[in-house]
């Protein structure tokens, strides 16, 4: 965008992070050179080993010092909120949180970073922590006793190799069913056929008896 306010929270990967914070420069320092309105507030992950933060802590565009705020202290609304109920929609942070504010020059006298404003955006991601107020209670909640990950179920069998195997022996009494339903409807079917049909239902319930004891 050629200007306006805006908030920017890229995917939590370093080298998005690193591509995002890039053109966000690009676009404050086109903004700049024509002397336009553009704000940045930028929402990352304190990850301070990683080229995304030293980036943005030396960008030129920066307005007073990284607002960083402890992963207990507020949350986001959860990426698997359309599982949990309507009252869980919002979850702790698993990290702690950076908010850089980048601005031109104009864009500062716009919409200036006061304590107040500082302040105020606290409180509202405090709000946001949910009722599980650390990512532990969230797992538990949700995913499980973290003790009982990976346990295998079933006698020590994994839960697909108990269904494969399942699967595998429905398939036999299946072929069985089939050739039984087949079977009796070419019976009845020669029952009106005359003197014959006597014999040649006989040499069909052998033949009958014979697949049976082949596919067991």
């Amino acid at each position: 965008p050629p200007g306006g306010s805006l908030k920017m929270t890229p995917p939590f990967v370093p080298e998005t992070l690193l591509a995002a914070a890039q053109h966000a420069e690009r676009l404050l320092d086109a903004a700049q050179e024509v002397d336009d309105k553009l704000s940045f507030v930028v929402v990352v992950p304190v990850w301070k080993d990683t080229q995304m933060w030293d980036f943005l802590e030396n960008s030129k565009h920066k307005q007073g010092d990284t607002m960083v705020v402890k992963a207990t202290e507020h949350g986001f609304c959860d990426g698997a909120q359309h599982c949990r109920p309507p009252n869980e929609r919002h979850r702790v942070s698993s990290y702690d949180t950076g908010v850089f504010f980048l601005q031109t020059t104009k864009g500062a006298a716009r919409w200036r970073v006061t304590d107040e404003i500082r302040e105020e955006l606290r409180v509202a991601m405090k709000d946001a922590v949910g009722s599980a107020k650390t990512v532990k209670d969230l797992e538990k909640r949700y995913r499980g006793k973290p003790e009982q990950k990976g346990k295998p179920e079933h006698g020590g069998k994994p839960r697909e190799a108990v269904a494969n195997e399942e699967k595998k022996a429905e398939k036999p009494k299946m072929r069985i069913e089939r050739i039984e339903r087949r079977d009796d409807a070419l019976s009845a079917g020669d029952e009106g056929n005359g003197d014959n049909a006597g014999d040649e239902g006989g040499e069909k319930k052998k033949r009958r008896r014979r697949r049976k004891k082949e596919d067991e």
